[in-house]
């Protein structure tokens, strides 16, 4: 009796477990691709942050990726090359979006870094 209680316990117990974590196909393979395009994502958001070292103002060229990765962006531009690979390669898989958002006016290097101004 006791071993019946118990096997029907872990019957039902097993039951909520899996119907819990049911998803369609469709839902797997659009939960898999969000996860991914947010890895690539992150991943070519820090490319553009790490290429962003500079010594003087003239080292620095604005970018505009387009959403969702920013309206501007300032890179050396000695990575220009590099950065634009990335960002043909995220939009080659991945689809725009639009937005509205102010284009940087100009770019400066500041403390060792490029920026954009407004």
């Amino acid at each position: 009796m006791v071993v019946k209680r118990y096997f029907n316990g872990v019957v039902v117990f097993l039951f909520i477990v899996f119907a819990s974590g049911c998803e369609t196909r469709d839902e797997r393979t659009l939960r898999v691709y969000n996860e991914k395009e947010s890895v690539v994502r992150s991943h070519v958001l820090g490319v553009i942050e790490d290429a962003g070292a500079c010594e003087r103002d003239t080292d620095c060229v604005r970018i505009i990726p387009g959403c969702p990765l920013g309206c501007g962006a300032a890179i050396n531009k000695d990575h220009f090359p590099l950065v634009v690979k990335q960002l043909e390669r995220y939009f080659s898989e991945y689809p725009r979006c639009l937005y509205k958002c102010k284009i940087p006016d100009s770019v400066s290097c500041t403390l060792k870094k490029c920026t954009v101004q407004h």
